[in-house]
This record gives structure tokens, sequence and C-alpha cells, in this order.
């Protein structure tokens, strides 16, 4: 579970995971998710959390992958 395989790839992915989502929605759908929210956001966002998500997501996903590949 805690190979040198996983916990580089959810190093890896984590970043990977966090730019994409920081590109995506500062970037590309800003415009959209400003004219189309119900409710006014704070402008600071907490990115402990944020980055949190994503390393979670990519010890998930390189855990998936590596017992898919096995298999």
């Amino acid at each position: 579970m805690f190979t040198k395989s996983t916990l580089l790839g959810t190093l890896f992915g984590g970043i990977v995971l966090n730019l994409l989502g920081w590109v995506f929605y500062n970037s590309i759908a800003a415009s959209f998710f400003e004219e189309h929210a119900l409710i006014n956001m704070n402008e600071k966002m907490d990115p402990i959390y944020i980055t949190l998500g994503s390393m979670i997501i990519a010890f998930a996903m390189s855990n998936l992958y590596k017992k898919h590949t096995l298999n």
C-alpha cells in the first residue's frame, strides 16, 4: 500500500491535479462561474484543504491503478 511507486505517484498526481484544477477554475472557466453563481463566495479560499483533497484523490487513483495492473 505504501510502496515507493505509490508514494511517488501520489506526490506527482497531487501536484498535477492541484495545478490542473487551478488552471481550469482560475483561467478557463472563471467567467462562466462568475456569471452563473447563485451566491457570492469569499475571494480567499483555503489552499490547504484543496491540496489535501488533491493528494487524497491522487493516492486513491494510484492505488486503484496499481491493483488494476497487477491482476
